[in-house]
């Protein structure tokens, strides 16, 4: 390993200006160039990169489409965004290929997430003080400088599936990693596995929220009018978990930003959603509507919208996942006419 694990998890903010530094002064690689090997600072920050980007979506053709901070870390350590997916992807487990080195790396840095937050906010400081802007490095995971322990302790405050969906995809992200490092001991394989897949699912959770402007789109409750609100709102998949593939359980046009209340009902298909939008009770829930008060405080029409509330600027959920829930998730409890 060309640093020891020491470098990345006890990293000094004057060790890390030093870092920073010398990627300043860094010619970029040519094109088939050998490049030089990643600093702390740079994988450190390519682990943080992937709470925020999936690196498996990225590559060849695309590759400029990669989303930030990818590209702001390309440009500020001087490397091509491919090198900074492929790093993002050998340490989240995204790839089939990832280095041993990048696989203790990851171990490590995923036994504490907290304290890999509290490293986060180090570097951002380090960086500012090696005169590096926030236009040159954003701070990305939304930290600095108002985290506090206690905040950064809270990072994964949304469970967007239940245990034992988690427990199925944890097997088979377990099954990549034996092979990826036979050598390892199983129960670190399996904290790795279960660590990739609470990535992926917080970064899932934090684009689909964000997407909504963290409001449900079927009432329109918004969470940041409620100071100090936590799991008030969650990513609720259209095409169920269970039923998805690895890369739709992890698209963002796969989610809708809900209330519990709401995030239930159409979990259960007691609502849908048509193509253009409109929600659509079950013919059960509409009766309900109509002969209990309680109810319809909740699901008639000062309860819930007519239409799913997507920000003019924001991305529509999917039409196949949506035609997907109504042919399985809402067909199910729809009695057919006779």
């Amino acid at each position: 390993m060309p640093f020891p694990l020491a470098a990345y998890l006890h990293l000094s903010q004057v060790d890390a200006r030093a870092q920073f530094e010398r990627t300043q002064t860094r010619s970029p690689t040519a094109p088939g160039g050998r490049q030089e090997a990643f600093l702390p600072v740079e994988t450190l920050l390519c682990f943080g990169a992937s709470f925020r980007v999936n690196g498996h979506g990225y590559g060849g053709a695309n590759i400029t489409a990669a989303p930030p901070p990818v590209p702001q870390l390309a440009r500020l350590f001087r490397r091509s965004p491919g090198s900074i997916i492929r790093k993002m992807s050998n340490l989240d487990g995204s790839s089939p290929n990832g280095a041993k080195n990048d696989v203790l790396v990851a171990l490590e840095l995923t036994r504490d997430v907290p304290a890999y937050l509290a490293i986060y906010q180090r570097l951002l400081l380090a960086a500012r003080a090696a005169g590096i802007t926030a236009d040159q490095l954003p701070d990305f995971l939304d930290l600095v400088p108002h985290g506090t322990p206690a905040d950064i302790g809270s990072f994964f405050e949304i469970d967007t599936v239940p245990d034992w969906q988690m427990e199925q995809a944890v097997q088979i992200e377990l099954d990549s990693w034996r092979q990826k490092a036979p050598d390892i001991p199983t129960a670190e394989t399996e904290r790795l596995a279960v660590a990739g897949q609470r990535i992926g699912q917080q970064r899932f959770a934090k684009d689909v929220l964000r997407n909504y402007q963290r409001t449900c789109a079927f009432c329109g409750l918004r969470t940041d009018a409620i100071p100090g609100s936590r799991r008030m709102l969650v990513a609720s998949h259209v095409k169920p978990w269970r039923d998805a593939t690895s890369r739709e359980r992890l698209d963002a046009a796969n989610g809708i930003a809900a209330c519990p209340t709401h995030d239930a009902a159409f979990d259960q298909g007691l609502v849908t959603v048509a193509d253009d939008l409109h929600i659509v009770r079950a013919p059960t829930l509409e009766a309900a509507v109509h002969a209990d008060g309680r109810v319809a405080h909740n699901f008639g029409d000062s309860g819930m919208l007519s239409h799913l509330r997507v920000p003019d600027t924001s991305a529509r959920p999917r039409a196949a996942y949506l035609q997907w829930h109504r042919s399985h998730i809402w067909a199910a409890t729809t009695p057919v006419s006779s």
